[in-house]
């Protein structure tokens, strides 16, 4: 890999990196928190708007799914443009759709208030897209010697952003009605992206490879698609991290998605065991549910980064590897935030009940062990030149692509933290 696409973490202090940690870790708690208060009181609105269960599951899905397909458009452009400046979009773009969001209920007409609702939640996905890749891309050239462990943490944020938002949400409701709630959060949004964009210490790096040519080999290299888990996270994620920094991830992967399909029979619990509901059960499968989803998340950032390193670290500098991979890493979150609320809404609709579905979802998870221990011996006994086949002719085709550009664009330099 060409020295000047290498990041130059010498420029960076112990105090710098702990600043990275200390707005990272404060920023994934907001967001999260941002992004799941509404949960308690807008089901509620919604329906005295006359909005059925679907369309509001819908309304959920938006977000996640806006948020998916623009990761992978900020993963690509994100080595030219500044990251603090990605950030910063990022934060004010989701303040100003979730202040919006908030005066949603003064429109009277059902669907025009389903279209805005659509909208906003839209462009809040887009700006989620914006900070949460910048931030993966951004911990992956800061951290590199601990990076699981240092991602493990800022999900442990994650998770109590979700567990906050709901009840903080509620609180807010009742003492102001629906306005309060994202009037608070925006300003906070909005105080987060001042924060990022005079405190956040500066780097310097230099991009000569083109990342749309790394996307699209990425894709059609097994080894990083495993990262196929749904978004979840637990507050076990900073031991997994530090676990993950020492051990083999591909292992644990397998381990978590196993346990975790364990976990969700009996959350149910599914219908074929002889097993009651109660209280003790449910708390049982939950820390189950949660442990074994940090064991399976956590790891995979690491994994798929350190495969697609070793796989094309000699061919693209080292700041194009992390923002494709985390552009990718945070799309397939995405995905899982999708179809969550599009599946919880719909079962009514098939008569699907609570056990069957958490049993089946157990099932389809065991599922992804079974394909990540498949690619995972394919990735061993396929030589590599067969691997690199399947990209011949994507590589032909930049190549000319290339050959056409100038010499400026080649070489184009822009800072990373400016």
């Amino acid at each position: 890999m060409a020295d000047s696409g290498t990041i130059q973490e010498a420029q960076l202090t112990k105090r710098s990196r702990i600043i990275i940690l200390i707005i990272f870790s404060c920023i994934y708690f907001t967001t999260t928190a941002a992004y799941s208060l509404l949960a308690p009181f807008f089901p509620q609105v919604a329906n005295q708007k006359g909005l059925q269960p679907l369309e509001i599951g819908l309304i959920f899905a938006i977000y996640p799914f806006t948020k998916g397909l623009t990761s992978l458009v900020i993963g690509v452009i994100l080595p030219y443009v500044s990251i603090i400046y990605l950030l910063w979009a990022g934060l004010f773009l989701e303040a100003s759709g979730t202040l919006l969001f908030g005066f949603l209920p003064n429109i009277l007409d059902k669907t025009t208030f389903t279209v805005f609702c659509f909208i906003i939640r839209g462009i809040q996905g887009i700006g989620a897209a914006s900070y949460q890749t910048s931030a993966y891309a951004c911990v992956a050239s800061v951290f590199t010697s601990s990076l699981s462990s240092t991602v493990g943490m800022l999900e442990t944020f994650t998770s109590l952003g979700f567990m906050a938002g709901p009840p903080i949400g509620g609180l807010l409701y009742k003492a102001g009605g629906f306005q309060l709630p994202f009037i608070v959060t925006a300003f906070i949004l909005i105080l987060a992206s001042f924060i990022i964009a005079f405190t956040m210490p500066r780097m310097q790096y230099s991009v000569t490879t083109s990342p749309m040519h790394l996307l699209r080999r990425l894709f059609v290299f097994p080894s990083v698609m495993i990262i196929v888990a749904p978004a979840a996270f637990g507050l076990f994620s900073t031991v997994v991290g530090i676990l993950a920094d020492k051990f083999y991830t591909r292992p644990m992967i397998v381990i978590g998605s196993l346990l975790m399909g364990i976990a969700y029979q009996f959350i149910g619990p599914a219908p074929y065991l002889p097993v009651s509901l109660t209280v003790t059960q449910s708390i049982l499968a939950s820390i189950g549910s949660g442990i074994s989803l940090a064991v399976c998340i956590i790891p995979s950032y690491t994994d798929a980064l350190k495969s697609a390193k070793d796989r094309f670290g000699q061919d693209y500098d080292e700041i194009v590897i992390n923002s494709v991979t985390s552009g990718i890493f945070s799309a397939s979150l995405a995905v899982g935030q999708i179809f969550g609320p599009l599946i919880a809404s719909a079962s009514p609709d098939f008569n699907v009940s609570f056990d069957w579905i958490t049993s089946i979802f157990g099932f389809v998870i065991m599922g992804q062990a079974i394909i990540v221990i498949l690619l995972t011996i394919a990735e061993k006994i396929m030589p590599g030149q067969n691997l690199n086949r399947r990209t011949s002719l994507i590589s032909e085709e930049d190549n000319c692509k290339e050959n056409n550009t100038s010499d400026i664009d080649k070489e184009e330099t822009r800072p990373i933290l400016t």
